[in-house]
């Protein structure tokens, strides 16, 4: 059975949103709970409950976590849900259940999203954040485990609580440059910069050959203003990996912040349709687009887009945007078609309340649309 589900992530400095593609811990051999532990050390089994039911044998605790682990693969998250939520009461010390069950509920925040049922979704992040808060509660020194709660706690909008776990888990695993790199983002979002520095330093020391470091030093020399030393990184991230698309709209969003948008729009411009679709690369051809003047360009940017995706969870998010940029075209009834798509999936969301207010001033009145000076950052620093 194979607790230790692989970590792959996607950081993208835009800034500072880091993804997770899957929660699961992926821990050395000694790091499992139980792993070349006598008896004694393995995990106990759960006293009686309060009901008088008898304490779970080790042997029923790792039949639960087999059964639950193939119900978890097969997709019937349900069903694993079930299991582990028993298992979690029964063997409250298992860290293996909880991190498991942690992992279930983010795969039913990613269902509900597709789903457009953004309130379960954050329902479920909350309650996975919760698991594997008490797992760290329970195996404190662990780097990976600290690491996987970390990513969930980003997820379910704990930022102070990720933060946290990353330094810990820097600090418990002291050659592994990650933690520190992910540190980093989360302190640029705060804009901690000196402390942000700090942590890319460290984990360059540790691997040189990391694109997002250079990605990331590079949003902190446009912070300082020197346009210079950020192409320079920019330049040096982008040979590490010419064909991340998250590193080109970053470096063609230096550009634009450096007053040449139409070389940002040369850059990008030339890419093909799917490439053209990608969230940051969009974003950067519409903030292109709105610096050189041109906003009904910006928002058919968006259309674009969404017309090309067609159905995903963040569509309402680009209807706003689009409505926001047709709105500064002066063209109302677009905003209008625009901004109805978007309210009637995130009505309260802050990105629809803004385009709606704008629309409610007499024409001629509206201000410019929302949108982010980092380089390669969404409209209003969205990931």
């Amino acid at each position: 059975m194979a607790h230790c589900r692989v970590r792959q992530y996607v950081g993208r400095i835009g800034l500072a949103a880091i993804v997770l593609a899957s929660a699961g811990s992926c821990r050395r051999a000694s790091e499992q709970p139980g792993a070349g532990a006598s008896p004694a050390t393995a995990p106990a089994a759960a006293p009686p409950s309060a009901g008088g039911s008898p304490p779970v044998t080790a042997e029923a605790i790792e039949d639960s976590l087999l059964a639950a682990d193939q119900y978890f693969n097969a997709g019937e998250l349900d069903k694993a849900q079930a299991i582990l939520e028993t298992l979690v009461i029964r063997a409250p010390g298992d860290v293996r259940a909880r991190e498991l069950l942690g992992q279930t509920l983010i795969r039913k925040a990613v269902e509900a999203d597709t789903q457009l049922k953004f309130d379960d979704a954050a329902a479920f992040r909350d309650r996975a954040w919760e698991q594997y808060k008490a797992a760290v509660a329970i195996e404190p020194d662990s780097p990976g485990l600290r690491h996987s709660a970390a990513m969930i706690a980003h997820q379910a909008g704990h930022y102070d609580e990720a933060l946290a776990n990353f330094q810990v888990a820097a600090s418990l695993d002291p050659l592994n440059p990650q933690p520190a790199l992910y540190a980093a983002q989360l302190l640029l979002a705060k804009d901690r910069i000196v402390e942000a520095e700090a942590e890319l330093k460290r984990a360059q020391k540790l691997d040189p050959d990391l694109p997002l470091v250079y990605a990331s030093l590079a949003v902190i020399a446009m912070r300082r203003a020197d346009v210079e030393s950020a192409r320079q990184l920019i330049a040096q991230a982008r040979t590490l990996d010419p064909y991340d698309l998250g590193l080109l709209a970053q470096e063609a969003g230096i550009h634009r912040i450096d007053g040449n948008a139409r070389r940002s729009l040369e850059m990008l411009l030339l890419l093909d349709e799917p490439s053209r679709a990608n969230e940051l690369v969009a974003a950067e051809i519409a903030g292109s687009y709105l610096a050189i003047g041109e906003p009904l360009k910006a928002a058919q940017v968006w259309v674009h887009r969404i017309r090309f995706l067609r159905s995903y969870p963040t569509r309402w998010r680009d209807a706003a945007r689009a409505a926001d940029a047709y709105l500064a075209a002066g063209d109302r009834q677009s905003a209008s078609l625009w901004l109805q798509e978007a309210s009637l999936v995130a009505p309260d969301a802050e990105e629809v309340k803004a385009v709606e207010t704008k629309l409610a001033r007499p024409a001629g009145d509206e201000p410019p649309p929302g949108g982010s000076d980092e380089p390669g950052a969404p409209p209003d620093g969205q990931g």
